[in-house]
């Protein structure tokens, strides 16, 4: 997911507490912003089919983040390509 902090410590121990990866994490705090997901398989077209199938498990309705977990998510800095924050 481009722009999510993977390294980011915290992120990192808000995702096991919940029993997900990073990346589901951020894409689950897009969505409790109200915000639309556009997902893609990057340069491998071939994981199109496997993404389809799955949500990620961003829409279990046991999942949702808290609102301290969403205010530190929100202060975080999006990581660009090539450009550590």
């Amino acid at each position: 997911m481009s722009g999510c902090p993977f390294h980011d410590a915290r992120l990192g121990a808000i995702a096991r507490a919940h029993g997900m990866s990073a990346a589901q994490v951020c894409f689950r705090w897009t969505l409790q912003r109200g915000a639309i997901l556009a997902t893609g398989t990057g340069h491998n077209a071939t994981k199109a089919a496997l993404h389809s199938k799955d949500d990620l498990g961003t829409y279990d309705p046991n999942f949702e983040l808290t609102g301290e977990e969403m205010a530190y998510l929100d202060g975080i800095r999006p990581q660009r390509e090539g450009v550590r924050t």
